[in-house]
């Protein structure tokens, strides 16, 4: 997969013990502990905590924005803007925002803690490739084939490793149908 080729790169490129990869039960708990940090007026409402099915509907909901490439800062611009609801769809601006406040949060523990998600991951490395086009010249010549449907992150890994000095090809099929 596309991610175990990035962790793949990662091993190779960054320097050992700088930052930890982390698992899906790390990431959940991560959220959770974001979720009981902040202040949470839509969530929370009356309760003083926030039940298990809650907690795993905005980790999922959280990360497939972060895989997205949708920051908290992102969230939070768009909530600031002067109409929200009509200038960006947002309907219910009390929810959104306990979800950037998450999502900020999250994003804060991560980086306190050098530790990375699947995007966080993508982040580091296409940085890392940008600022040292030679560090993956150990890998030959790097051709990929049946991947689709990238996500912004994935299609700025791909290309950070065009960008490289490494031979990179991609071979991607195209239907004008879809």
């Amino acid at each position: 997969t596309l991610e175990r080729f990035a962790q793949s790169i990662f091993e190779s490129i960054i320097p050992p013990g700088t930052h930890r990869i982390i698992s899906d039960a790390y990431r959940l708990m991560l959220f959770e502990e974001a979720m009981e940090t902040v202040d949470l007026p839509f969530y929370k409402g009356l309760s003083d905590h926030l039940s298990r099915q809650t907690i795993e509907k905005c980790a999922e909901l959280l990360y497939g924005l972060r895989k997205d490439g949708i920051t908290a800062v992102a969230l939070s611009q768009e909530l600031q803007s002067p109409d929200p609801k009509s200038m960006h769809g947002i309907n219910d601006v009390q929810r959104i925002h306990d979800l950037s406040v998450i999502l900020a949060e999250y994003e804060t523990i991560l980086a306190r803690e050098n530790l990375l998600d699947y995007p966080a991951l993508l982040s580091l490395i296409t940085e890392t490739i940008h600022k040292s086009p030679d560090s993956i010249l150990d890998y030959g010549i790097i051709i990929m084939d049946g991947f689709s449907e990238f996500t912004e992150p994935e299609w700025l890994f791909l290309d950070a490793l065009e960008r490289s000095h490494t031979p990179f090809a991609c071979f991607l099929e195209y239907d004008p149908a879809n």
